[in-house]
């Protein structure tokens, strides 16, 4: 289940999104009916203490319901008030479907309940066949990553309904989820080893490398035209099919919202999901540590829409002072207070008409002033401090925060509904250190810092690299890298130019320590034994820096710095390479 965490989180905030409204929360079980997920509703119909985490659904224990009719009849299932079996469920509506894995058997279910007096059977209808399409698109993504490394045909089998089948490169068959199963009248799941043209006339031009692209497959029993796509497998612009060389990013301009999340399969799908509502109006919340780019990420969101030629006016709501900040956000006119402009002054809203306003750190945002920004997110209108005339303001929020929400909501330090407001689409980006495009993300630091054009890494400073836990994250990576550009003299970065930001306590900020790169102490006794041992163990593994480190129980920064400090460098430091990308 943790593997495909992210992808059901996903589906759970974009069900979420679209009939929240309604009075229903959202929640994602097991298949032995568990609830290991869930997002209350915004109102007060909601249900939490029924669909809190840990909560048991089958229909041993709780008779006829959602999950546990869902999980027991391998269908998705409704249940409108008096259909539940046990009295104390009969004021609920509840929906659930079953989430398929792609072998066929089932992941788990998604759930929606609510106990909303003003919930008819038509719209609990209504979001039923909502709930059938979010599980179903979920099975897809669930197929699409599991079999990410292989081609994909996308194959519409009729007018409302998709399959997927995943193929090597010659058309010999991986796998199919369960419409493909269907629609190609195969049994169980074993179709690896078939062929694709056991079932459609063969296309000598399909799995021609590319990108991917679109045909009609002809099928062979009734001689139907299916459309279909390929996807071929995503592959890094750094995959060179050489281990030891890193390709250089282009150097460009703006970027598309895809070039800037990179390649990591946890971004590339919330590029993804950015993509499909960038024409709407939906507020964006971007989730993640500090320094993990969600600036970088919230501009390109803005580059990448129709708003693109409008303003992107940005708001740090931490580093504002809390006295500021409703001044700034709203504007204020002549004569509104003490040291007021004369003429007033526009607040950031207005000043985004018909664009995006950015508010980072929003999690920081007073609690008083939540109040009024979730009046304009219901309303659009905004009232300058002071009085004036009323305006309407079309923007588009994005908001960012490094603050667990929820957390800050159960503390009273933030508002659950204004929260509601903002989630529209809920994006999480991972840590630095979660990430599997790492080097491709110091190629692209490196292109973007003049100093950093043409320079390469050596393998050695690559491996300490990836061996450091980067707690400032991106922010941190950068500062590093446009350092060592800096000191670096032969156009190579060696890990001796690498000095990492450390902390010296908790809550004070983060200081680097830079000894000299060309100074080595001189070894006492005792030092050069230590520095001794080093090298024979090092000739032991054949100058195998990593295994070496790992026969003497150390992390790889910890030997890496040992190395630096006894001035030893192994004879067998690969160079890796920075070359432009085709």
């Amino acid at each position: 289940m943790e593997p495909y965490r992210d992808i059901i989180e996903l589906g759970l905030f974009e069900l979420s999104a679209l009939i929240n409204p309604s009075g229903y929360e959202v929640s994602f079980c097991t298949k032995a009916g568990v609830t290991i997920l869930n997002l209350p509703a915004s109102g007060a119909g909601g249900v939490p203490s029924l669909e809190c985490p840990g909560s048991l659904w089958t229909e041993e224990t709780e008779g006829t319901n959602g999950v546990g009719t869902s999980l027991w009849e391998a269908r998705p299932v409704s249940l409108y008030k008096s259909d539940h079996f046990l009295s104390r469920y009969t004021d609920n509506c509840c929906a659930a479907a079953p989430v398929f894995a792609s072998s066929g058997d089932i992941l788990g279910v998604l759930n929606i309940t609510t106990s909303s007096e003003s919930v008819s059977r038509e719209l609990h209808q209504m979001a039923y066949n909502i709930l059938i399409k979010m599980a179903e698109k979920v099975e897809r993504r669930l197929f699409r990553h599991y079999h990410r490394d292989h081609c994909l045909v996308e194959m519409r089998v009729s007018p409302g309904q998709m399959a997927l089948v995943a193929a090597r490169e010659e058309g010999s068959l991986i796998a199919a989820d369960r419409h493909a199963m269907n629609f190609l009248r195969a049994t169980g799941y074993g179709i690896d080893g078939k062929s694709l043209w056991n079932y459609f006339d063969r296309d000598n031009s399909f799995f021609t490398p590319g990108s991917s692209k679109s045909v009609a497959l002809v099928h062979k029993i009734d001689g139907v035209r299916i459309p279909s796509k390929i996807h071929f497998p995503i592959r890094s612009p750094l995959s060179s099919g050489r281990p030891d060389h890193v390709a250089r990013a282009p150097v460009t301009g703006s970027r598309s919202l895809l070039e800037t999340v990179g390649s990591d399969p946890k971004m590339i799908r919330n590029a993804g999901l950015l993509q499909r509502v960038r024409g709407s109006t939906l507020p964006v919340l971007l989730l993640g540590e500090t320094g993990t780019g969600k600036d970088v990420l919230a501009r390109a969101i803005h580059a990448d829409g129709p708003r693109s030629h409008k303003p992107f006016v940005a708001l740090n709501c931490a580093a504002m002072p809390e006295t500021l900040i409703d001044s700034e956000l709203f504007g204020y006119s002549s004569g509104a207070f003490t040291g007021a402009r004369k003429e007033g002054q526009t607040g950031r809203i207005m000043q985004a008409e018909g664009g995006t306003l950015f508010l980072d750190e929003i999690g920081d945002m007073p609690v008083a002033l939540q109040t009024r920004l979730l009046r304009f997110l219901e309303n659009a209108e905004v009232t300058p401090i002071g009085g004036g005339a009323v305006r309407r303001v079309d923007v588009r929020v994005i908001a960012a925060t490094n603050v667990s929400v929820a957390q800050a909501a159960r503390e009273g330090r933030f508002r659950a509904d204004l929260y509601y407001r903002l989630a529209g689409v809920v994006v999480n980006l991972p840590t630095l250190r979660e990430r599997t495009d790492f080097p491709e993300v110091v190629a692209k630091i490196l292109a973007d810092y003049p100093a950093g054009a043409g320079m390469s890494v050596s393998s050695a400073a690559m491996a300490l690299l990836q061996s450091y836990e980067w707690p400032g994250n991106l922010r941190e990576l950068r500062n590093v890298l446009q350092r060592a550009a800096c000191v670096a003299d032969d156009g190579m970065i060696q890990e001796d130019h690498l000095f990492f930001d450390i902390e010296i306590n908790a809550g004070v900020t983060s200081t680097a320590i830079a000894p000299p790169a060309a100074i080595s102490l001189p070894p006492s006794p005792q030092r050069g034994d230590e520095r001794a041992m080093l090298m024979a163990a090092l000739r032991d593994h054949n100058d195998d820096a990593a295994e070496t480190a790992k026969a003497l129980q150390m992390s790889r920064a910890t030997f890496y710095r040992r190395l630096k400090e006894f001035g030893i460098r192994p004879r067998g430091t690969r160079r890796i390479q920075m070359s432009p990308t085709n």
